[in-house]
């Protein structure tokens, strides 16, 4: 019985070494996050509510690209279906959004601020506050060469020439702070979000 305890004993205390060695390399990782974040281009694959809910064969995703430099961030998002293998792009359906982003770092954690500035074919209802004014927060994880964020996982893409000007040209010419310039409905103004 003593032996059986001793063993028992021993594997929890090797166990909890382990578990503290590994916990201390991943939060080793984490501190270097923000220095790990490498600028470039990524497109990831997010799921999407149905723009076509009779029509079940065909499934609706948003392509996101995601533009990188020097921790400031630019993201597409850019509807289409997919229907017995065709993917299929929408010129109105599903609403059409870009945002303005920036990584930070808070203690050991990754995140990313988000904030919408463009879209089109999306309705937003009026609110007590300016909606391209919001700032949206979340977690980032860096996984190898993919990030995470949102469940959304993005790889290394090249992209065509002309997108990626488009891109680099809205990233420079947009700021992440709202500004008031360009507001989501001229004829309905509401003051900044908290």
């Amino acid at each position: 019985m003593r032996i059986v305890s001793l063993t028992l004993v021993l594997a929890l205390g090797a166990l909890q070494s382990s578990f503290g060695q590994s916990r201390s390399a991943a939060a080793q990782e984490n501190l270097s996050t923000i220095s790990a974040l490498h600028d470039g281009n990524y497109m990831g694959l997010q799921k999407m509510e149905s723009m076509t809910p009779e029509d079940k064969a065909a499934k609706w995703y948003y392509e996101n690209t995601l533009l990188i430099r020097n921790s400031e961030a630019l993201l597409d998002m850019v509807p289409f279906s997919i229907k017995h293998g065709k993917k299929e792009y929408s010129a109105s359906d599903g609403g059409f959004m870009t945002y303005r982003g920036r990584f930070f770092q808070k203690g050991i954690q990754l995140f990313v601020s988000f904030r919408l500035f463009a879209s089109d074919s999306i309705g937003i209802p009026i609110a007590e506050c300016e909606p391209y004014s919001k700032i949206y927060i979340y977690p980032v994880t860096l996984v190898k060469d993919k990030i995470e964020i949102q469940g959304v996982l993005y790889e290394s893409k090249q992209l065509d020439k002309e997108v990626l000007e488009r891109l680099q040209l809205e990233l420079s010419k947009e700021p992440m702070e709202y500004t008031g310039e360009h507001p989501f409905n001229k004829k309905y103004r509401t003051t900044p979000c908290q």
